[in-house]
């Protein structure tokens, strides 16, 4: 009776591991799927975005005055802040930051909408 108790135990706590590894690898699955509008463009840089639409423009009307004048963070981190770019360190523009603050908005985000599109699009191939 001792033995069927320790192979019950075993099986048991390899159920809790396994369940345990399932909700991790569904986390990492999870915080990789973020928002169309939080991607990356990589065929973009940061160059692409107007520095002074965003600094004139964008931001006093996403903050109050005074928490600008505090602020004492880079451009690149300003950027990150409001998810223009992914990060200070990688600043390759999002979506999101092509949609605000692109200098040839017509252009380049135009051209990622619609290679977006083509590629989810169903095909003939697709839909046999």
């Amino acid at each position: 009776m001792e033995r069927y108790l320790d192979e019950e135990l075993t099986a048991m706590l390899h159920d809790l591991e396994s369940k345990q590894e399932e909700r991790i690898l569904s986390e990492k699955r999870q915080s990789k799927n973020v928002p169309f509008d939080l991607r990356p463009v990589y065929q973009a840089t940061i160059k692409d975005l107007s520095r002074s639409y965003f600094e004139d423009k964008y931001l006093p009307m996403a903050f109050a005055i005074d928490i600008l004048e505090a602020n004492t963070r880079s451009y690149e981190e300003r950027l990150a802040a409001c998810k223009m770019i992914v990060s200070a360190d990688d600043t390759t523009p999002t979506f999101l930051g092509l949609m605000a603050i692109e200098k040839n908005r017509v252009f380049i985000l135009a051209e990622r909408i619609y290679n977006f599109y083509e590629s989810t699009a169903p095909t003939k191939s697709r839909q046999s």
